[in-house]
């Protein structure tokens, strides 16, 4: 458990994008939130009925846009970014794959597409969205891992 909150403080503090990314959209039609119960020291997924989209947007800083929908509310945020970035800079996320996306082992992962959703707010304080797309060897998405706010996901398929 102790392994599982270091990873999640690492990832937290990361925010920043290096490299262009491919157009096409980042979607997550069901976000899971990862559960932590630290008196039975388990763990679960729970749907919090949230989709997010984004997507290339004329309209946004960087020229990508993010919908939010969550309980009928729609939320459109235009300081989104996107990047893809080596897997090496994911090490931290080794330690929560078990947790979020049991039947993928780090050594698949070869890419990862991250889509920054509120840039500053995660630059400020983590208070962000961050998508990471878990890319194989042939860019294949193999999951998308969220951290919505301060807590971690995983996208249902």
């Amino acid at each position: 458990m102790t392994k599982v909150l270091s990873a999640i403080l690492i990832l937290m503090s990361f925010g920043g994008l290096s490299a262009q990314a491919s157009e096409a959209p980042l979607l997550c039609k069901d976000l899971l939130l990862l559960q932590m119960n630290e008196e039975e020291e388990s763990v679960s997924l729970q749907s919090i009925g949230l989709s997010i989209k984004v997507e290339k947007s004329e309209a946004g800083n960087y020229g990508w846009a993010a919908e939010l929908k969550q309980d009928n509310q729609t939320i459109t945020e235009l300081d989104v970014d996107v990047a893809t970035i080596s897997s090496d800079e994911m090490e931290p996320l080794d330690e929560l794959l078990p947790y979020l996306a049991p039947d993928i082992k780090s050594e698949m992962i070869k890419k990862v597409r991250l889509g920054n959703v509120g840039v500053k707010a995660n630059q400020d304080d983590s208070s962000g969205v961050l998508m990471y797309e878990l890319l194989d060897q042939d860019l294949n998405l193999l999951t998308t891992i969220v951290k919505f706010g301060w807590s971690f996901g995983v996208c249902a398929k």
